[in-house]
């Protein structure tokens, strides 16, 4: 193996450890956003679409992810990374607060 294919290799191989990173950090986010709506008493179900095709996401937590997104500056939720996490969290949970005040 010649040493441009080993560069490709482990270009490839890093560039997928990044998607991996990125994507646990969205799930580990998705999770927070269903603790604190399970704590306040937010309603936060998935539920069936409409002619069974997929699900649909709980409104609280679509609000959630995209006043993150568009407060973090990220053009899709799933690119949050590890550093962003405390933002998303305090956003989250000023959220929260939003609703609950409203009911």
């Amino acid at each position: 193996m010649n040493s441009e294919t080993r560069i490709r290799l482990l270009e490839e191989r890093v560039a997928f450890l990044e998607l991996m990173t990125q994507a646990s950090a969205h799930e580990l986010l998705t999770q927070y956003i269903r603790t604190v709506a399970e704590e306040r008493g937010i309603p936060c179900e998935r539920r069936k679409n409409r002619g069974n095709h997929g699900w649909t996401l709980p409104r609280f937590e679509i609000h959630c992810k995209n006043a993150i997104a568009m407060a973090l500056g990220l053009p899709k939720i799933i690119d949050i990374e590890y550093e962003m996490l405390a933002d998303a969290e305090h956003i989250v949970d000023v959220i929260a607060d939003v609703y609950v005040s409203w009911n």
